[in-house]
C-alpha cells in the first residue's frame, strides 16, 4: 500500500474526519488531502505525530501494508483490554469501541436496574414485616429506607450519566459480531423476566383464590395476604431488573442513538423548551407530593398503610400521562 493508502486507512480506523486529523496537528485539511491522494509527504516531525496518534511505527505507515494478514490491523483486536487503544476526538478508546463507553454503560445499566429492584424489594419487605408482626409503622419506614437508597443511586448515576455524556460527545460504533453476540442474549433476558412475572401473578392468583383457607400459623387472613404480596414483590423486582439491565444494555449498542442524543442536548434550548421543562418539573412535584402526603395521612389518621402505598405508583402514572398531554400541547 502506498503511503497515502496507509494514512486514509488508519485516519478512518480511528473513527477521524481529514479535518479533525488536521486539526490534531495543527495543519490545514488541504495538506492531509494532499498526502493522501499522493501529491506531497509530511516531514519528519510530522511523521513522528502521526506514528504516535495512529499507533503504529514509521516503516508500516510509510511503506507497510497494515491491511495485510501478515501484520493484522488493531481493530481486529477486542475492546476489552484498555491497553489496546486508539484514539478518538484527541481522547484514548479501545480499538473496535470506547473501552470507557462501554464499562460506563455496563455500570449504569446494573444502577438503573438495582435502584427500581432496591423500592420494589423495599415493598416486600415492608409486607413481609406486616405478615408477621404488628409494627406497621416498622414496615413503612423500612419501605422509605429503601426508597432513600434508591433515590441515592438514580441521582448519583444520573449525574455521572450527564458528565459523562458531556466529556465523550461522540464514540465510535461497535463492530457487527459484538452487536449480534448481545443481540442473540438480548431475548433470553426478556423471556426470563416475562417467566418471572407470570409465575408472580399465577401464585397470587392461586394463594388468594380462597381466602377462606391459609397457613394455620397466620394470625388472621390480611397477614397471609400481606406474606402472597411479599412474594409477588419479590420475583417482580427480580423481573423488573431484568428487563431494565438488558435493555439499557441493548441500547447500549445504539452508539448512533447515543451521539444524536448528546448533540440534540449540546443545542441550546429555546425559551419554550425551558417553560416546557418549568410546568412538567412543577406539575411532577404538585402530583407526588400530593402522593405523599395521601399515603401518611392514611396511614397515621386511619391506620391504612396496607393499601394507602398505591398513592405513589398512580402518582407516578399519573405524572407521566400529564407531562406527556403537555408535550403533546405545546407542539
Amino acid at each position: 500500500m502506498s503511503f497515502g493508502e496507509n494514512i486514509s486507512y488508519f485516519r478512518k480506523k480511528c473513527g477521524l474526519t481529514q479535518d479533525e486529523l488536521a486539526e490534531k496537528l495543527s495543519l490545514s485539511r488541504q495538506t492531509v488531502s494532499r498526502w493522501e491522494n499522493g501529491s506531497s509527504l509530511p516531514d519528519v516531525d510530522t511523521l513522528i505525530k502521526l506514528c504516535d496518534l495512529f499507533g503504529c511505527d514509521m516503516d508500516t505507515l510509510v511503506r507497510g501494508n497494515p491491511q495485510s494478514k501478515d501484520e493484522p490491523s488493531k481493530a481486529k483486536e477486542p475492546y476489552k483490554s484498555e491497553e489496546k487503544q486508539s484514539y478518538l476526538n484527541g481522547e484514548k478508546y479501545g480499538s473496535s469501541v470506547p473501552f470507557e463507553y462501554d464499562r460506563h454503560m455496563n455500570l449504569f445499566a446494573l444502577m438503573m436496574g438495582l435502584g427500581v429492584w432496591l423500592i420494589l424489594f423495599g415493598l416486600s419487605a415492608m409486607f413481609m414485616i406486616y405478615a408477621f408482626t404488628n409494627l406497621e409503622a416498622v414496615g413503612v419506614a423500612t419501605f422509605l429506607c429503601f426508597v432513600g437508597v434508591a433515590v441515592a443511586i438514580f441521582i448519583t448515576s444520573g449525574i455521572k450519566h450527564s458528565n459523562f455524556k458531556k466529556d465523550n460527545p461522540k464514540i465510535a460504533p461497535y463492530p457487527k459480531d459484538e452487536i449480534d453476540k448481545y443481540n442473540k442474549k438480548h431475548p433470553i433476558f426478556i423471556s426470563l423476566a416475562t417467566a418471572i412475572i407470570i409465575a408472580g401473578v399465577s401464585m397470587i392468583v392461586l394463594c388468594l383464590y380462597d381466602e377462606s383457607y391459609y397457613p394455620s400459623f397466620f394470625a388472621t387472613v390480611e397477614k397471609w395476604d400481606s406474606f402472597v404480596m411479599s412474594l409477588f414483590f419479590l420475583l417482580l423486582s427480580a423481573s423488573v431488573f431484568t428487563y431494565i439491565y438488558s435493555s439499557i444494555l441493548k441500547s447500549k449498542y445504539s452508539v448512533e442513538e447515543y451521539n444524536k442524543e448528546v448533540a440534540k442536548e449540546k443545542r441550546e434550548k429555546t425559551e419554550k423548551e425551558k417553560q416546557e421543562e418549568k410546568i412538567k418539573n412543577l406539575v411532577s412535584s404538585i402530583i407526588m407530593g400530593t402522593a405523599t402526603m395521601v399515603f401518611l395521612i392514611l396511614g397515621f389518621t386511619l391506620d391504612l398503610w396496607h393499601p394507602a402505598w398505591v398513592a405513589f405508583p398512580i402518582g407516578g402514572i399519573l405524572a407521566g400521562l400529564v407531562n406527556s398531554i403537555i408535550t403533546t400541547v405545546r407542539k
